[in-house]
């Protein structure tokens, strides 16, 4: 099972919305909220390279071209035992563009500041 950490909040309305995470192995990884999961938050999270993370942070690249950016592996995560707990991360098949789950275009850190 892969152990991925949540590391920083880059967006927070009633919670973190979009935050940065890391695993053991040093990879780099945003998660964002999507529908709850009962009463449990629900997050999207997917492995992205430092350097379009730093784009995103900078406000050079939009969410969504940072979620499907490449064709990397993606999960739907929770965090039973909040956020300074270990996610518990679920793998998923098929693409994530077409998962319904994705975030409107143009959302950008830049615009929120």
């Amino acid at each position: 099972m892969k152990t991925i950490r949540y590391t920083s909040t880059l967006f927070y309305y009633d919670g973190p919305q979009v935050f940065e995470a890391g695993d053991s192995i040093g990879g780099h990884y945003i998660g964002v909220m999507v529908e709850p999961e009962g009463e449990l938050d629900r997050f999207l999270v997917k492995g992205v390279a430092p350097e379009a993370l730093r784009r995103f942070r900078s406000g050079l690249i939009d969410l969504r071209t940072l979620l499907i950016g490449d064709a990397g592996a993606w999960y739907l995560a929770t965090a039973p035992q909040g956020l300074d707990q270990p996610l518990e991360v679920t793998a998923q098949g098929g693409h994530l563009a077409d998962s319904g789950l994705l975030p409107d275009p143009d959302f950008l850190l830049q615009n929120l500041l």
